[in-house]
């Protein structure tokens, strides 16, 4: 069986080095509102005179266009959504410029979480090469593993190189060690996470 999703709070366990990868993460809700103001801006425009050259449409330059005025129109975005940090990659990559993007885990990468804003500092890491035995989240975070509380239910981790040593540390004293997911698969798990969802606390 795989792990689950894993959530930490990054201020106990990844540091400063993780609020610098925000800033090249994906933030879908920008994305998706620059596209809406292209495609107002394409709706608005697109009988326009200057898009109509010798009887021919001329959709590259308004699409152009379009791009160059939602850029300027998100100049000073600002929003409390999530942001998609670590390795992604396009799900739909044949999707036109007016079209919402979707996204999903690039598995060539080390790691795919999502961060949220609104949330303080708390990473959800939906897809790693790594795990970590932890507890069932609160109903908040549902059938997902807490990696910042002792327990025997795997989910996906950040590496130990890109968590604080003393973090790490912590874990180990409490006998709970950051595998390589395929290594989690081969021992075959003496604990499944069925069995854990079913133990009594």
């Amino acid at each position: 069986m795989k792990p689950v999703t894993g959530v930490t709070n990054l201020n106990e366990s990844a540091g400063e080095w993780f609020w610098a990868c925000t800033n090249d993460g994906i933030e879908l809700a920008y994305e998706e509102s620059r596209i809406d103001l292209m495609r107002q801006f394409v709706d608005e425009h697109q009988e326009d005179e200057e898009y109509v050259i010798d009887g021919e449409y001329q959709e590259d330059d308004l699409i152009s266009d379009a791009e160059e005025h939602a850029d300027k129109e998100m100049g000073n975005w600002e929003s409390d959504c999530m942001i998609l940090v670590g390795a992604w990659k396009r799900a739909n990559p044949e999707a036109g410029l007016l079209e919402y993007p979707t996204y999903k885990p690039d598995e060539t990468g080390d790691w795919a979480g999502i961060y949220r804003r609104d949330s303080g500092s708390i990473l959800q890491v939906v897809w790693s090469k790594w795990a970590l035995q932890g507890a069932w989240c609160s109903p908040c975070y549902p059938n997902q593993v807490d990696l910042d509380s002792d327990g025997g239910v795997w989910g996906y981790c950040l590496p130990a190189d890109e968590l604080r040593e003393e973090w790490v540390a912590e874990c180990l004293e409490q006998g709970r060690v950051i595998t390589l997911v395929e290594d989690v698969e081969e021992m075959g798990m003496k604990e499944t996470n069925e069995d854990a969802l079913q133990r009594p606390n």
